[in-house]
């Protein structure tokens, strides 16, 4: 009865595992697909409506999605630290969330790149700045969604098999 049991446990246990890590593969793609929206919202907030940028990461801020934090957490420090850059607090929290997220040093030079061009530069500097920002992301999306197709089937068999690996192997 002990055996069975803990052979359902090893199962259970490696699939889980299998299926956390293919996980992160579409929490990646849902994570890029939000900044590609978030790109057209900071675009037009700088280009129409003439919106300084910590209004405009305010407003992201508040919005709803998985990069909520990375936003809040920026304003936050732009809130307490008037004398230093927001291009700099940009970029310092961008490696932050490296470490946060599942998202690759690809995605995050897309994060980068924009946050070097914050408050530098005129609109149309911005904007030019937000435009290969969003060539470069759709570049990253379209990995990630083939990693994500690739990869994500092949960690939720693998977590399953390795299981059954296991149990045949020590029962």
């Amino acid at each position: 009865m002990f055996k069975l049991f803990a052979s359902f446990m090893i199962l259970i246990s490696s699939t889980l595992l299998g299926f956390l890590k293919a996980a992160d593969f579409e929490k990646r793609e849902k994570i890029l697909k939000r900044l590609k929206y978030d790109l057209d919202f900071i675009k037009n907030e700088i280009t129409f409506m003439r919106t300084p940028v910590e209004g405009i990461i305010k407003k992201l801020s508040e919005t709803e999605g998985e990069l909520k934090i990375f936003y809040k957490t920026v304003y936050d420090e732009i809130r307490k630290n008037a004398d230093t850059s927001v291009s700099q607090i940009w970029l310092c929290k961008t490696e932050e969330t490296l470490k946060l997220m599942p998202i690759t040093k690809g995605d995050a030079d897309v994060l980068r790149l924009l946050g070097q061009s914050f408050g530098k530069s005129d609109t149309d500097g911005q904007s030019a700045v937000i435009n290969t920002a969003a060539e470069n992301l759709n570049l990253q999306l379209c990995n990630a969604v083939s990693e994500k197709e690739k990869n994500s089937h092949l960690f939720k068999s693998l977590g399953f098999y390795a299981g059954i690996l296991i149990v045949v192997m020590f029962f």
